[in-house]
């Protein structure tokens, strides 16, 4: 016994320095000069042949081209003692390689993913329902309701006494409205000295702001239109009670925002001037 392990020690080549030590022996045997080189860190690094099979794409090609990878688990730590560990691939990712290793030619380098223990806690309980976004979806949702461009005799969900959905001409050419800003219908009223008329829409109740669109026309000087939110205590937008002159006889688009939680839009048209005169609504959006 002893006599074959003598032969078998003085059969294999000893390495010299700068030289590798031979793949099954890289753990080295104790106080062995193979054992101790490797231990000095001659061999950081081995490369190995690989089975023969395509190379990831996904991977950067070093300056050796794409033959002959260096692969994770051809790596051994500078001591020699335990090969670096290798992690599951991810799914079309190939090889993943742990922290901190330097690039490698053709190694597809990514960064570690989370394990499962690893992945924060869901604010929500397990049998509680994630509540949707109340965000562009849901403003949408409830502003939209009100757009409206009044053809077809439709005033859609607006309510009013004293408004009137119109086509053509609206009253008398001198302080009525001629037309429409767009296609045919609009919604109108007539207004006498001292009087306001009121228009008022459904119910929408806003879960954000939303700001509205819409073009509107006044036939005299000292007509008043104002866009309200829920009151008329509350209305971000008024028109002057002068005419200009590129207003004379012309439709002109306004926009006004709406803060959260309002219930309703109203639109007022009030005469405080000395002649009566028609207001126009016409192409409302939410925007």
């Amino acid at each position: 016994m002893w006599l074959f392990l003598a032969i078998l020690f003085i059969a294999i080549p000893q390495p010299t320095s700068g030289q590798c030590c031979p793949r099954f022996m890289r753990h080295g045997f104790g106080n062995s000069p193979c054992g101790g080189c490797c231990n000095n860190g001659c061999q950081s690094q081995i490369q190995r042949p690989r089975p023969a099979g395509p190379v990831n794409p996904a991977g950067p090609v070093g300056p050796e081209g794409p033959a002959g990878p260096v692969f994770i688990n051809d790596l051994v730590q500078p001591n020699g003692n335990n090969p670096i560990p290798q992690l599951p691939p991810q799914p079309g990712q190939g090889v993943v390689a742990p922290q901190g290793l330097p690039y490698l030619p053709n190694q597809v380098a990514v960064a570690p993913y989370l394990s499962e223990s690893q992945v924060p806690p869901s604010p929500f309980a397990a049998d509680e329902a994630v509540p949707k976004s109340l965000g562009v979806a849901a403003i949408s949702s409830k502003c939209q309701a009100l757009n409206c461009d009044f053809e077809n005799n439709n005033i859609c969900d607006f309510s009013s006494t004293t408004w009137k959905s119109a086509t053509g001409r609206f009253q008398n050419p001198l302080t009525g409205v001629p037309k429409a800003a767009t296609n045919d219908g609009y919604i109108a009223t007539y207004v006498q000295p001292k009087e306001k008329n009121v228009l008022t829409s459904k119910d929408i109740t806003l879960t954000s702001k939303a700001t509205f669109s819409f073009q509107h026309f006044k036939a005299t000087v000292g007509l008043e239109i104002k866009f309200c939110c829920d009151s008329e205590a509350n209305c971000p937008w008024k028109s002057a009670t002068s005419v200009s002159v590129s207003e004379k006889g012309n439709w002109t688009l306004a926009t006004a925002t709406c803060p959260e939680g309002t219930r309703r839009v109203i639109f007022v048209c009030e005469n405080l001037g000395r002649n009566q005169g028609a207001c126009a609504i016409d192409d409302l959006r939410c925007v």
